[in-house]
């Protein structure tokens, strides 16, 4: 059970720095060229919280990260995590298998960037926030980071000839997460800020970002479907296996969540963003719109946040096709 929480709180704690990113940069960004300095002045705002929440998941990551090696460490050498082991057992899993040298330069850059961000000074960090620069080398940390974990599930044990395919579509997998469903939450913040405010200018930024977001859900949606489908058929191989393997029953479960998730986010799209996108004249509905929205919103990453801890969960579960 600890490393089933383990790995889905650092899978979390990663999903969530690139979706603050990737939406500052793909969403809001473009979305509110065209806004009013009001708009811009809650945006600012909002980049301050990504900021912070992009601290404390690097945090998280790191303190995560460790107990997830830990934990590791000691199914190797066949110890209790609570015993503490040589330095010469430490150093054999550091350097001479791949998850310690994978884990150990995934924990260095999870540091470098999470103490570069955390020791600037506060002007300091508006500015670096707000630099194209630094936001997209935020993004490629972040995607890297994710993107890394691949080596370290399932797709790490794949036999030589399908291991590329196999890498490449998870590591996909999980970057398209980064997006939606992670990307949610950045949404989310956004929709609860326009929900408190009586300015005209917020709710039209919102009904813009909400629009743009949407068009890449869409998207992203296939990539996932795509990816997941390539990633059930080296681990599980059959319908049969799909049935009456645990692995397959948590696989099954995983996507009913998702599908619930797909059925509000159409929801959101074909009743209440279109409701939003009417302006002042339908000032009344807009802002009911925007509440039923937001509450979706919200369910859809509950929903997620399910998800990942199933992800955690068939990580730690061997899949049929291992046991072949």
């Amino acid at each position: 059970m600890l490393i089933i929480i383990t790995r889905a709180v650092h899978i979390g704690a990663c999903l969530i720095v690139l979706s603050l990113f990737a939406f500052d940069i793909l969403i809001a960004t473009p979305a509110l060229r065209q806004a009013d300095r009001s708009a811009l002045q809650h945006m600012e705002v909002l980049r301050a919280q990504f900021r912070l929440l992009a601290v404390w998941s690097g945090l998280v990551a790191i303190g995560s990260g460790i107990v997830w090696f830990w934990i590791v460490f000691a199914r190797m050498t066949g110890a209790s995590v609570w015993e503490i082991p040589s330095i010469d057992s430490i150093d054999v899993a550091i350097t001479r298998t791949q998850f310690g040298r994978l884990w150990t330069w995934r924990l260095a850059l999870m540091l470098l960037f999470t103490l570069a961000s955390f020791f600037a000074s506060r002007k300091c960090r508006n500015v670096l926030w707000r630099s194209r620069a630094w936001q997209c080398a935020g993004a490629i940390i972040a995607t890297t980071l994710l993107a890394s974990l691949a080596w370290a599930g399932h797709a790490g044990a794949t036999l030589a000839v399908e291991r590329p395919i196999h890498l490449t579509a998870d590591a996909g997998h999980l970057v398209a997460a980064g997006l939606w469903p992670a990307g949610l939450l950045p949404l989310a913040l956004l929709l609860v800020r326009a929900s408190r405010s009586r300015e005209p200018s917020l709710l039209l930024a919102a009904s813009a970002i909400t629009r743009r977001f949407s068009a890449l859900s869409l998207l992203v949606v296939g990539a996932l479907a795509a990816t997941g489908l390539t990633n059930s058929y080296f681990l599980v191989g059959s319908l049969r296996a799909l049935v009456a393997s645990e692995y397959g029953r948590l696989l099954m479960l995983k996507l009913f969540l998702f599908s619930i998730m797909v059925g509000l986010g159409a929801c959101n799209l074909l009743r209440f963003k279109p409701q939003l996108a009417l302006a002042n004249e339908q000032n009344a509905t807009q802002r009911d719109a925007l509440r039923k929205l937001m509450r979706n919103v919200i369910a859809e990453l509950c929903l997620g946040t399910l998800i990942v801890l199933i992800v955690g969960a068939l990580g730690a579960t061997p899949p049929p096709r291992h046991g072949m």
